[in-house]
């Protein structure tokens, strides 16, 4: 790859969760620097919050949910998506409560509250679509905002009757009080749910079309090691989530897609919208197309 007159140096904001293993992967075996690229990477605790760097071009790549980046194109800024980031997979979110909770059916949080990172987000969306499988209507529950890192123990404290928990914050926190868990997140509707994904303004694709073709090439190869060796994810997440070895030999990582599927993100944005957390008026295809065309 040859950048001619195209900027190398790529800020990539990232939510350090298990989604962005295959960047990690990647920088750390230097293949971005193989193509010529310089990536620096800015932890962020939500790629909603750097929108405006992005449109600014203070960032030039996000790693972050496909919810946000749907939500996002809706709004007019033209995002165009470069890469698969993760996939969910058993174990990967669950639906825990506090111990000694007298709930033990989901069918029991009807009017209950529920602990979610932000509201009108993807845990949210994905705990919705499980409780209507259990005859639980979303009107019919409560839902909070709690950072997953202080998710545990504002449940201990009673802020809640049950929490969305992905991994690691999961595993974390069950080693270390137990949480019971009262159903994967993984099933139904929701079922190898595509999560997370990279993309940049398609204004900055089309002024650096060698650097972001460059930039996937090298992800690419850190996303096929993640998706076929654990081993080499057990290595990167204790640096880059700042996570304990043996939290990372026990979790769940799910799954690491190689390429963007466009009928599994216009999945994602029906689901939005069957929620209410798109508008019903827009053509979710055209959303889609539009990202990944």
């Amino acid at each position: 790859f040859r950048a001619g007159n195209e900027n190398p140096n790529i800020v990539v904001a990232e939510v350090p969760t298990t989604s962005a293993e295959g960047l990690y992967i990647a920088v750390q075996r230097g293949f971005f620097r193989a193509v010529g690229l310089n990536v620096t990477l800015k932890p962020v605790v939500s790629v909603a919050s750097v929108i405006p760097d992005l449109a600014k071009g203070r960032i030039q790549v996000e790693v972050g949910q496909w919810t946000t980046d749907i939500a996002v194109e809706a709004t007019g800024l033209h995002l165009h998506a470069l890469a698969a980031a993760n996939s969910s997979g058993e174990g990967l979110d669950a639906l825990v409560t506090p111990e000694n909770s007298k709930i033990t059916n989901p069918r029991q949080l009807r009017g209950k509250t529920i602990l979610v990172n932000i509201k009108n987000g993807l845990a949210q969306m994905l705990a919705e679509s499980v409780l209507k499988e259990y005859g639980v209507p979303p009107a019919q529950t409560r839902y909070v905002a709690v950072p997953f890192p202080a998710m545990a123990a504002a449940l201990s404290n009673g802020q809640g009757d049950a929490a969305v928990m992905p991994e690691p914050f999961f595993t974390q926190a069950e080693e270390a009080s137990g949480l019971p868990v009262l159903a994967d997140l993984n099933q139904g509707a929701v079922a190898d749910f595509p999560l997370a994904g990279y993309a940049a303004t398609s204004s900055w694709v089309r002024k650096n079309p060698v650097v972001a073709a460059a930039f996937v090439h090298a992800l690419v190869r850190g996303q096929l090691i993640a998706a076929s060796d654990r081993s080499a994810v057990e290595q990167v997440l204790p640096r880059y989530l700042k996570i304990d070895k043996v939290v990372v030999a026990i979790m769940s990582l799910g799954n690491y897609p190689i390429k963007i599927d466009t009928a599994q993100l216009i999945r994602v944005g029906s689901l939005m919208q069957e929620f209410g957390f798109l508008d019903s008026s827009l053509s979710v295809n055209s959303l889609i197309t539009a990202m990944t065309g």
